[in-house]
């Protein structure tokens, strides 16, 4: 058997959630105006991913990962509580899309996702390393939490079941 050979699970990220797994993950995701952010440890060699809908929380009360800043901080402190050093963490920052065809259309929606991806790591300290994100087409994405390597796939239209595998859904 090959010694560097990686057994790795697969976890399907729904909007919403935050996970770093224990254990080397390739984690799915799809999405339109929403962001996806991922953060890998360079020197921990592990990672995580979180995926937002909405910029900004409308009502403090719901501070949860749908809005980006409870997302993104939240997948931050678990990195850093999990041994991470801020300086040793890099991000990378997908999704956006401004499709008028969306059921749910909302004008602009998708680049401030992204302005607050971009703002919230700058304030905390952590460099972007990568981006794909406004356009028109929805994306999905896979993320390496061994090698923090991303796959991007651009959507001509949003069919998830078409394209994942049988994986666990957050």
């Amino acid at each position: 058997m090959d010694k560097t050979s990686v057994n790795f699970k697969e976890y399907l990220l729904k909007p919403g959630y935050v996970v770093l797994p224990a254990e080397p993950t390739r984690i799915f995701c799809t999405l339109g105006s929403g962001g996806v952010v991922t953060l890998f440890d360079k020197r921990l060699k592990i990672g995580g991913m979180t995926a937002y809908l909405e910029p900004v929380r409308h009502d403090k009360a719901w501070s949860t990962p749908f809005f980006a800043c409870p997302a993104i901080v939240g997948l931050i402190r678990l990195c850093l509580n999990g041994g991470s050093r801020r300086q040793d963490l890099e991000a990378q920052v997908y999704g956006g899309s401004d499709n008028v065809q969306a059921r749910a259309y909302k004008p602009g929606l998708g680049q401030r996702n992204f302005e607050a991806a971009l703002e919230i790591l700058h304030k905390e300290g952590i460099e972007v390393v990568g981006q794909d994100f406004g356009g028109y087409r929805g994306r999905k994405i896979v993320f390496n939490t061994r090698s923090g390597e991303v796959l991007v796939a651009r959507l001509n239209q949003m069919v998830p079941q078409d394209w994942y595998p049988h994986v666990h859904a957050g």
